[in-house]
């Protein structure tokens, strides 16, 4: 007898759902590695950011929060000197760079969906005008 298709449904979506959770963990333990190589102090909001994961999965996954806490704990991060890329203040204001670029492009990617809508309404205004009339 076959089994039901809810039941394999199921073991479809948990099977997804846990090649998800992989892809996700090789990306965080890359980018912690990342970070460690750099001298860059490795904390929650860095990870998820770089990573492209949430800070809610890192706090929440057990082997995600292990992977970034064991580096925290071995005093990788911010206590070591850096090495390569200058001062502390140096690494915060790269940091405080890389969030602002985030914004930007986040603000013009909501910039160009709002003209694209801007440009619908106007087309749908100047379609329902009835020929012939002019606006003052």
């Amino acid at each position: 007898m076959s089994t039901p298709v809810p039941v394999q449904r199921t073991a479809a979506a948990l099977a997804a759902r846990e090649r998800r959770v992989k892809d996700m963990l090789q990306r965080i333990e890359a980018t912690v590695a990342e970070l460690r190589h750099r001298h860059t102090e490795v904390t929650f909001q860095v990870v998820a950011r770089k990573a492209g994961v949430s800070r809610t999965f890192l706090y929440e996954n057990p082997e995600a929060r292990k992977l970034i806490e064991v580096t925290r704990e071995r005093g990788e991060g911010a206590s070591r000197p850096e090495r390569h890329h200058g001062s502390e203040a140096e690494t915060a204001w790269r940091e405080r760079a890389l969030n602002a670029k985030d914004r930007l492009k986040t603000a013009h990617a909501e910039i160009r969906r709002q003209r694209s809508r801007m440009g619908q309404l106007l087309g749908q205004i100047r379609a329902w005008r009835p020929a012939g009339r002019t606006s003052r």
